[in-house]
């Protein structure tokens, strides 16, 4: 692997450059698994153990891997301590036409924390949820500490990401019914009756979920709990709305 390759890759740390090249980082033995059994495209894999380039190689689970030594890892990976694999891949551009074929899809409205981003699109998997819908003024979903949290759960589910209000209430609100998180919402959590086709609305625990989104929403449900927290973190609130709606 030549420098300028190098360079491109590490790079892949910025978003500027994220969306110059239409690639991200993904780090890991287990999300780099998670990665190799979806579909989603990669530029290239390396890793600097040579046993498994040589099981990669052999299964030809991916054309493009390469063994580098372990200084090449560290010049391109996020991580302070990195680990011996890494995938280069393509950002996927989806059409938001495609929309209304999920049922079961959440929003993340001014999610800033790249952790509770990346904790609910794993979340979003584990309880059946496949599509995730990301506004502007949340964070990037490529971001590598999003990518880390999500622990590979981003390659088992849709990514719609910097969507409009506008577009998503044109695309969705004749097919599904909307519910937001709001701690002062009319409806306790443990009295829904979730419809086929819905989406799930989260927002910041600081700023909540924006007036435009809001407009879209049938439904404003609240967690109710004990003790003198004003709000619970988003992602455990997410959390605890996906398992709910998901029947279990």
């Amino acid at each position: 692997m030549n420098q300028k390759t190098i360079k491109k890759y590490s790079s892949l740390a910025f978003k500027k450059y994220r969306g110059k090249y239409g690639l991200f980082l993904a780090e890991g033995s287990h999300i780099i698994d998670e990665l190799l059994r979806s579909e989603w495209d990669t530029e290239c894999i390396l890793t600097s153990n040579g046993e498994l380039f040589e099981k990669l190689e052999k299964e030809k689970i991916i054309h493009d891997i390469e063994l580098v030594k372990p200084a090449v890892i560290g010049k391109i990976a996020t991580t302070k301590t990195p680990q011996e694999i890494l995938g280069v891949v393509k950002i996927p551009q989806l059409s938001t036409a495609d929309l209304t074929f999920y049922k079961r899809i959440i929003i993340t409205d001014r999610i800033k924390n790249p952790g509770n981003m990346g904790t609910i699109i794993r979340t979003a998997r584990a309880f059946g949820f496949n599509a995730v819908i990301t506004t502007s003024k949340s964070v990037e979903i490529f971001n590598p500490k999003v990518v880390r949290a999500a622990q590979g759960a981003m390659f088992g589910v849709r990514l719609f990401f910097n969507i409009k209000t506008k577009e998503i209430g044109e695309k969705l609100k004749s097919t599904h019914t909307f519910y937001a998180l709001d701690p002062r919402g009319d409806i306790d959590i443990n009295n829904i009756e979730s419809h086929d086709r819905h989406v799930l609305i989260v927002g910041s625990e600081i700023e909540g979920i924006s007036e435009s989104l809001m407009n879209l929403v049938d439904h404003r449900i609240r967690i109710s709990h004990t003790g003198s927290v004003d709000s619970l973190n988003a992602a455990v609130a997410g959390g605890i709305a996906m398992h709910r709606f998901s029947g279990r």
